[in-house]
C-alpha cells in the first residue's frame, strides 16, 4: 500500500536490558516515592515525578535522593498526572526518561479532566522497566505525518522497556497526520512483555489507524512471553486505512504462550486488515500462541500454520 512510505524507522536501541526481576546494578540507588504524588515543587515529599528527575539526572530533587546508574523507584499506589511536567519538550505526562531505571508497584493514569497527553517516553539510550505496574488513561495528539513512530498514548519505547506483571490498557491515540498508531504501545527499539496484557486501546486515525495495541516499527525488536493482546483497536476513516488492531509489526516480533484475541480493524468502505497481527516487511514468530476472534481476519499476511 502506498501509505506506507510514511511510517519512518525508529531510532534503535543500544542500552542493556535491565533484568527481569526488577533487580538493579549494585550501585544503583533505591528511592521511596511518596504515595500519589506527583508534584515538582520542594515541599518535603518524593513525588513520582520528582523521583524520575533523581534517577534521570543522578542528583536529588525535593525530598528524593539522588539517582546513581540503574535506580529502582519504589512507588506503591495510584499515581493520577494532571499536566506535562515544566518544559517538557514533547506531551508527556511523566518526564522522559534517558537513564536506566525500574518502578515498581505503580499505576499511573491521566485524570479524565487531564489536556491530552501520553504516559511515559523513553528515549535511545534510556531503559525502562515497569514490575506489576499499570499505565492507562494515556491520550496521545501529537501525532503528525508518520506519526505512527512518534505517537502512542501509554509509551513511546525508542530505547529499552522492559513490562513484567504488568498491564497497558485504555489509552488512545489519534490525530491528523497521515498515520496514526500505537495507542498502548510505540516501539522504535527493544520491549520486552512478560505476563502483561496490553488491552482495550483506541488508535484513531483521520487517515489511517495502525496498532491499536502496540505498533513494532521498521528496525524495532518485540518480544511477548505469556502475555495477551485483547480488546484494543485501529479505526481509520470511511474509505480510509486500519491495520493491526492488536499487533501492526514492521520489525521483528516474537510470540511465546501468548494470546491475541477480541482486536479490531475497521475503516468502513476502505482497507481493513489484521484485526490481530498485521505485519509488513517484518518478521513475526508465534510459538505456542493462540490468535483467534479477532475482525476482520486473525492475520494479514496469513502468518502460515498459525493463523489466517
Amino acid at each position: 500500500m502506498r501509505w506506507r512510505g510514511a511510517l519512518l524507522a525508529a531510532v534503535a536501541a543500544s542500552a542493556a536490558v535491565v533484568g527481569l526481576t526488577g533487580a538493579v546494578a549494585a550501585t544503583g540507588a533505591s528511592i521511596r516515592v511518596t504515595r500519589g504524588a506527583v508534584d515538582d515543587v520542594v515541599n518535603g515529599n518524593c513525588s513520582l515525578v520528582e523521583a524520575v528527575i533523581a534517577a534521570n539526572t543522578d542528583a536529588p530533587r525535593d525530598a528524593c535522593r539522588a539517582g546513581s546508574g540503574a535506580d529502582t523507584l519504589q512507588a506503591p499506589g495510584r499515581f493520577v498526572l494532571v499536566d506535562v511536567p515544566a518544559g517538557a519538550t514533547s506531551r508527556t505526562g511523566l518526564p522522559t526518561v534517558t537513564s536506566a531505571l525500574t518502578i515498581i508497584d505503580a499505576t499511573i493514569t491521566r485524570a479524565p479532566d487531564a489536556p491530552a497527553f501520553r504516559i511515559l517516553q523513553v528515549v535511545d539510550g534510556g531503559a525502562l522497566t515497569l514490575v506489576n505496574g499499570r499505565i492507562s488513561g494515556g491520550s496521545a495528539v501529537d501525532c503528525p505525518d508518520g506519526g505512527a513512530t512518534t505517537c502512542a498514548g501509554g509509551i513511546l519505547n525508542l530505547g529499552t522497556l522492559t513490562l513484567v506483571n504488568s498491564r497497558v490498557s485504555e489509552n488512545t491515540a489519534a490525530g491528523s497526520g497521515s498515520i496514526v498508531g500505537g495507542a498502548g504501545i510505540v516501539n522504535g527499539g527493544t520491549a520486552s512483555l512478560t505476563n502483561s496484557t496490553v488491552s482495550d486501546n483506541v488508535a484513531r486515525g483521520d487517515t489511517a489507524a495502525v496498532g491499536g495495541g502496540i505498533t513494532n516499527n521498521t528496525g524495532a525488536n518485540l518480544t511477548l512471553v505469556n502475555s495477551a493482546l485483547r480488546g484494543n483497536s485501529s479505526l481509520g476513516p470511511a474509505g480510509g486505512v486500519a491495520v493491526g488492531g492488536g499487533l501492526a509489526n514492521f520489525g521483528t516480533a516474537s510470540l511465546t504462550t501468548s494470546r491475541v484475541a477480541r482486536n479490531i480493524a475497521r475503516a468502513p468502505d476502505g482497507t481493513a486488515a489484521g484485526g490481530g497481527i498485521y505485519q509488513e516487511n517484518a518478521s513475526t514468530t508465534l510459538r505456542l500462541t493462540r490468535v483467534s476472534g479477532n475482525s476482520p481476519n486473525d492475520c494479514r499476511p496469513a502468518i502460515e500454520s498459525v493463523c489466517g
